[in-house]
């Protein structure tokens, strides 16, 4: 049996592979945790998301595919919703878990179903990832990042805000402390040439990933050359001047 927090499980699917050819990671690999709760791990090859869910149940490791049914996974409010898949079974149950409080101050919980998705469970090995994490990083100079991963990093890491904080930013949301900050460590040191980077957000350490860097000639990160050029004379510097 397998169950965990459906909107984790989203989350987790946005890391994941579209690539038919790598079937066996189009899905989340969902394991159970030493000491209780599941792990939800997704990558494409190119990065690498997972996700600690200390609420979560399972007595057998499985690879998941809900991508028919994530409208079902996000919740609405503060709700929570679960997937639930019976061992040997190949379909799933979305579930709303609910809690309230009588007049009398009993306190209910249940669920309720939300929705089914079907063929669930993906045939095949997922890899050691666990072999793909650096033992040590150090912050130094980073390697060459595509945007397009940086970008969803970002849209991960408020939802990751969201889930954990219910945090939404504002326009006002100050920069002390946020609860959606990002910590890029670059370097590990047992491979400084272009090891993955580790994605963390301190608020939130359920939740880490890791970004391989792309293929670039040697490269500095330092500010462009067009910052540091001599400021051109304007009309009212030559007057001060003179």
């Amino acid at each position: 049996m397998l169950r965990f927090n459906a909107n984790l499980f989203r989350i987790a699917m946005l890391a994941a592979s579209n690539e038919e050819t790598r079937y066996y990671l189009n899905g989340v690999f969902v394991e159970p945790q030493s000491g209780g709760g599941v792990r939800m791990t997704a990558t494409d090859g190119r990065k690498l998301i997972c996700i600690f869910d200390e609420s979560g149940e399972a007595n057998e490791s499985a690879i998941i595919n809900l991508r028919d049914a994530l409208k079902l996974c996000r919740p609405k409010g503060k709700e929570r919703r679960d997937v639930i898949i019976d061992t040997g079974s190949n379909d799933a149950r979305v579930c709303l878990a609910f809690e309230y409080s009588d007049k009398s101050g009993k306190t209910e919980r249940g669920f309720g179903p939300m929705g089914a998705a079907y063929n669930v469970r993906i045939d095949g090995s997922f890899p050691d990832y666990r072999r793909a994490v650096p033992k040590a990083f150090k912050n130094v100079v980073s390697p060459a990042f595509a945007s397009q991963h940086l970008g969803l990093i970002c849209a991960i890491g408020a939802e990751i805000a969201a889930h954990f904080h219910d945090f939404r930013p504002r326009a006002s949301t100050s920069d002390v402390n946020r609860l959606d900050q990002i910590l890029i460590t670059a370097q590990d040191d047992e491979s400084p040439g272009g090891g993955p980077a580790l994605i963390t957000w301190p608020r939130s350490p359920a939740v880490f990933m890791l970004l391989m860097p792309t293929r670039a000639s040697e490269i500095h990160g330092s500010l462009p050359g067009w910052f540091n050029a001599p400021t051109p004379a304007t009309t009212a510097t030559a007057q001060a001047a003179e």
